[in-house]
């Protein structure tokens, strides 16, 4: 199947156990591509958290529980936005980002959790939202990563994520850290 990948044009899907990758080319046939969408069996909190990103596989992502350069700082609600904290950070993704469909509301043992679908620069991204307590806990993540052959490295998003949870955070008035001393 990786022949597809030297074919001139020709678009060929394989199969990954967690991914389903296309590769293929333009059409005039010059620039090849490859699309990995992220699995969606890591989307999720588990354990009381919300999911580091998966940086080996998907660098266009932040999180609150990653290590790496995907960190991203959780936000503190104030005391006086305490009451109703997902319907308030619903509200503001519907009024903040562009085609916002939400996916899941619920209540769980770990918390309040939320996930939503918006566009982002390559497809659509999902946000993912755990309230326990008077922490807030998220991830931003492309749902699609996109390689150009010949290249292994996949292409940015240019912090379309960051942006994403920046525009949240500015809607919210909510504090955190910086994105600043992230990067």
């Amino acid at each position: 199947m990786l022949g597809c990948l030297y074919t001139g044009g020709r678009s060929c899907p394989f199969f990954h156990p967690l991914f389903q990758v296309s590769v293929g080319a333009d059409a005039a046939g010059s620039s090849k591509w490859v699309s990995l969408p992220s699995p969606l069996q890591s989307l999720h909190a588990y354990s009381g958290r919300i999911r580091p990103c998966p940086s080996d596989v998907n660098p266009n992502c932040v999180s609150t529980s990653s290590k790496d350069a995907g960190y991203a700082y959780p936000w503190v609600i104030p005391e006086s936005s305490s009451s109703n904290v997902l319907k308030r950070i619903e509200r503001a993704i519907l009024f903040t980002q562009k085609n916002p469909k939400i996916v899941q509301m619920e209540t769980t043992a770990d918390g309040q959790y939320l996930l939503a679908e918006v566009d982002g620069l390559i497809g659509r991204d999902a946000l993912e939202f755990l309230v326990r307590g008077d922490v807030v806990l998220y991830r931003s993540m492309a749902q699609k990563v996109v390689y150009v052959y010949p290249f292994t490295t996949p292409l940015s998003d240019f912090g379309t994520q960051k942006k994403h949870i920046k525009a949240l955070e500015d809607e919210l008035g909510w504090g955190s850290g910086s994105f600043d001393s992230v990067d």
